[in-house]
Order: C-alpha cells, then structure tokens, then sequence
C-alpha cells in the first residue's frame, strides 16, 4: 500500500459505522463523542481508499480480475500467488496511540514487519509475511499502527480470508502471549460495562442473519472491492460455493462487543486472528473475558479476549485487546 494522505471525513466514518453495524452515537453525534466524532476501532483499515495503486479497486485502464459479460475474467490475473499456491489474509492488528476523530488527517509509512515459516497440514510450507503502516498526524506525532500478517501456502487449499484454519492458527504472535505479566486477582476493574472481576464474560449477539447487502456496504466503505467477497460468478469460479464476507467485516462487527463492554476511544491496541469464513445468513457472536490487568509504559491495561463464533458454536475470529483503565 501506498498511502500517503488519509484524512478522518465524518460522512465517511459514518458510513463504516453503519457497515459493521455499530449504531454507537459517538461515531455521528459530537455532543455524544465530547468533541469531534470518534472513528470505528477499525476504521484506519479505510485508508485503502487514499491508495492510488489499490489492486482490489477496480481502477480505469487497469484490467479488472472478476466477472464481467463472461462467467469470470482473468486478464488482470486471479491474484492468486503463482506456483500453485494461495494467499490468505491470516490476521489483523492494531494499536492505538491517541483515539482516531474526525478532523484528523493521517500520514502513513509503509514498513515490512517480520517474516516467517511453518509446516502446514493441507498446504504444505506456510510463508508468513508482516506489513506494517505507521500513521502520523501532520506535526509527525504518532495515532495509529497497523500490522496486516498474510500467509502463502505452497498447496491450494479452500480461498479468501481465514481460507486456511491451520494457517491462521500459526499465524503472528501479535494475539498470543505477548510475555507482560498478567494480574488475574486485581480490585474490581472498572469499565463501562460495570466494576468487574477477572474472569467475568461479556456476551453479544454481534448481527443476525447476515445479509449481502451489509457486506457490500462493509466492501463501499473499506474500500476493499475483492470480487470474492461481492461477485458469485468469481467466487464460485474459484472454487467456493458463494461470496463470503471480509474478515475485516468480522473483526469490525466483534469490535462492538469489545468497545460497548470497556468504553469509547480506551482501547490500546486490538487484535484478531480469522479462524474461518462467514457467510451470508450466519449469526455470529462474541464473548470477551476480562483476562486480568497488565502494566505497561506505567499503565494499567484490562486484557480483553474475545472469541466469534457463529449459529452452529464454530469458532469464526479470536482475539485480544487491552482497553486503557
């Protein structure tokens, strides 16, 4: 990604809170948010849309690799990685310097993360790559970094996001053990959701019967136009029985359930790994449990985990996010 300029538009947060479905009036109302809006946990991933060179945007001039007259076309390629293998979007992290409002405008650098291999199961060798964006506002001050991990398997197996369990399950460290020692016997921790005990479970139904048209809208408002994720032609072409959602969809709709139990603009960062597909029609939950208290850079921090599943208890997304106390 090349991203340079991404400025925080308030039509535009609101329509990527509406496409995770988060009806939170902090996101369209300043008197609500205390200032200027505040922006979905996973908004920064809409910078996509400030990438010229964006390869899943159609672009003019630029041959498009989904279906258009024919059942799929294939000029532009299939952007699947060469040597018979396929590439999958594996895992997602962010971590928050400031809270993200409306108004800010943002200056990304690109970096390579770390690199890594595994041996898979089903798909042989599994080549793990880390991206990382580093957003700075314009005095050069800190707000937002993300880590995107994907994940190269040296065998085709089933495609898209959370394509391969056992790839995602080797995926970065960024949602494992991440080695600050962890207080599982504090004082109540307060949070929105009330003073809690380490151990206590927050429980929500996330969206009920998944329709295609929010992810559309979810693929409108990301920018993230993969004709997997929109057009049957292309996806069944592919090998799977139907579109499916983006597993940034899934990571944006479970951020609800972590913001509505800890608060607005506290998170410190948020992690996810995606375990499966969702498709349209599922049901998906999550559950978040207070972990413990963690101390870091002098600052007491509730570990959230959080796992999604979806109406048949199959586990769709983990996760872990530490929320500022």
């Amino acid at each position: 990604m090349a991203t340079q300029r991404f400025p925080v538009e308030a039509a535009h947060v609101m329509m990527f809170a509406r496409s995770v479905g988060d009806p939170n009036p902090v996101y369209v109302d300043p008197e609500q948010a205390g200032g200027p809006c505040l922006a979905p946990p996973t908004f920064g991933i809409a910078a996509d849309h400030f990438d010229p060179d964006y390869e899943r945007r159609p672009r003019p001039g630029v041959p498009w690799f989904g279906s258009g007259a024919r059942p799929i076309s294939v000029e532009g390629g299939s952007q699947q990685p060469t040597g018979g293998g396929s590439g999958f979007h594996a895992q997602e992290h962010f971590t928050y310097h400031r809270a993200l409002r409306v108004g800010d405008v943002l200056f990304g650098s690109v970096r390579a993360g770390a690199s890594w291999h595994k041996q898979g199961r089903r798909g042989g060798k599994l080549s793990f790559r880390e991206h990382l964006t580093d957003y700075c506002d314009a005095d050069g001050t800190p707000v937002l970094t993300l880590s995107w991990v994907d994940v190269l398997t040296e065998r085709v197996v089933d495609g898209g996001d959370a394509g391969s369990g056992e790839a995602t399950a080797a995926a970065s460290p960024a949602v494992a053990a991440d080695g600050e020692a962890l207080d599982t016997a504090p004082d109540p921790v307060r949070l929105r959701g009330g003073k809690l005990l380490p151990g206590a479970v927050h429980e929500q139904v996330l969206v009920e019967d998944l329709k295609r048209t929010q992810i559309v809208m979810y693929a409108g408002a990301s920018g993230d136009f993969h004709p997997m994720h929109s057009d049957e032609a292309y996806a069944q072409a592919m090998g799977m029985p139907g579109t499916f959602a983006h597993g940034m969809l899934t990571m944006g709709i479970t951020a609800r359930a972590l913001t509505d139990l800890a608060g607005d603009g506290v998170l410190a960062d948020y992690g996810a790994r995606f375990a499966a597909q969702v498709w349209p029609g599922d049901t998906l939950t999550a559950r978040v449990t207070l972990a413990g208290v963690v101390l870091r850079a002098g600052s007491r921090l509730a570990r959230l985990d959080v796992t999604t599943t979806n109406q048949k208890g199959e586990t769709i997304l983990t996760g872990r996010a530490h929320a500022r106390i």
